[in-house]
């Protein structure tokens, strides 16, 4: 189940944003990213580690690059969600590819799954949000409340990671 949704993620990821770039008409900056839903895919496929890193570091900076060029902060957040989903995803299944099929393998990939679409909706909720108002603030109080996001954000995934040992 978990390898099934890691390409869906993947393709999605990718191919969306290659789809953008496409309708607004930059074309020679789409076909970079297909292939890197591709190398990924396959890569994954093959049982190679490297390519997860590497995609989701190449579609953010494309969805990044997007963004500044002026395709959307919508579809540039998704496919950045969808990466980051592909990518946690690589991760739990490799995590369980050599495993014996037990009675506990349906059910880890199934809180797995549980944890990572609310992360997903809490994600997309709360972007949602945060680009319907906007507030003018200083460069001081926006960087320490950056700091904190990134503070905050790593004490949620390890606080995650201990819950799913």
């Amino acid at each position: 189940m978990i390898a099934a949704l890691k390409y869906i993620a993947i393709a999605g990821a990718a191919g969306g944003l290659a789809t953008i770039y496409i309708l607004n008409g930059w074309w020679p900056l789409a076909l970079p990213l297909a292939a890197v839903g591709l190398l990924w895919g396959l890569g994954s496929w093959r049982g190679w580690r490297w390519p997860a890193g590497l995609g989701l570091f190449l579609l953010v900076t494309g969805a990044g690059v997007g963004w500044w060029l002026g395709l959307g902060l919508g579809e540039a957040f998704l496919a950045v969600v969808l990466a980051l989903s592909a990518w946690d995803l690589d991760h739990a299944h490799d995590r369980t590819r050599g495993a014996p099929r037990t009675a506990a393998i349906p059910r880890l990939e199934r809180s797995h799954l549980l944890r990572l679409l609310l992360v997903d909706a809490a994600s997309i909720a709360i972007a949602g949000v945060a680009t319907a108002f906007r507030l003018q603030l200083g460069a001081g109080l926006a960087i320490l409340l950056a700091v904190l996001a990134v503070c905050g954000i790593g004490e949620a995934i390890a606080f995650l990671q201990r819950e799913s040992d």
